[in-house]
């Protein structure tokens, strides 16, 4: 576990940021850390995905989509994604994924089947990774994001991943869609 420090101009007080590290390349470190998210105890963490090469989508669409490769997400967001299938609380839903499928999902994303955008800062990422009944698995990113407590981090912020029926019908409705 690190802690991030970040200095607020705007109250002049630091901020530090409890963050896990989850280094997706090394797959046994990978699935016990993201199965240890399963658990609501750990729903307070910050993480760091490193090595999931998002600037390589770069050169596949033609366009500088993301600036750095790393992605940022809560230990909430996976909590939610990984417990069985289903309404969460509030605005969230449970996608029932597992480890293994978000670890797949993560390490595809740098070869997307497609890309499209959807708000004004946030991207679908098609992955190629499929679950248990043959929907393709998204990945919801916003870029410029910020932590909960460093407002100005400008990272790359995973939102959800989640499955997607009728994938190709979505792209083709959005304007600017990306395909490899």
């Amino acid at each position: 576990m690190s802690i991030l420090l970040s200095f607020n101009q705007a109250t002049n007080k630091e901020n530090y940021v409890q963050m896990k590290i989850i280094n997706i390349k090394n797959k046994t470190e990978a699935l016990m850390s993201l199965e240890r998210f399963r658990l609501k105890e750990q729903s307070g963490v910050e993480i760091k995905l490193i090595n999931v090469h998002l600037c390589e989508i770069n050169a596949l669409v033609g366009e500088k989509i993301f600036s750095k490769n790393d992605l940022y997400v809560t230990g909430e967001t996976l909590y939610e994604i990984m417990q069985p299938i289903g309404d969460g609380h509030g605005r969230h839903h449970y996608h029932g994924l597992s480890p293994k499928l978000v670890l797949e999902t993560l390490n595809n994303a740098k070869f997307p089947y497609g890309i499209y955008k959807a708000g004004n800062q946030r991207y679908v990422i098609v992955t190629i990774s499929t679950n248990i009944t043959g929907e393709n698995v998204v990945l919801i990113v916003e870029i410029g994001a910020s932590l909960k407590g460093v407002r100005d981090a400008n990272i790359n912020k995973l939102v959800s991943i989640y499955p997607r029926r009728n994938i190709d019908k979505k792209i083709n409705e959005n304007k600017g869609s990306k395909f490899r």
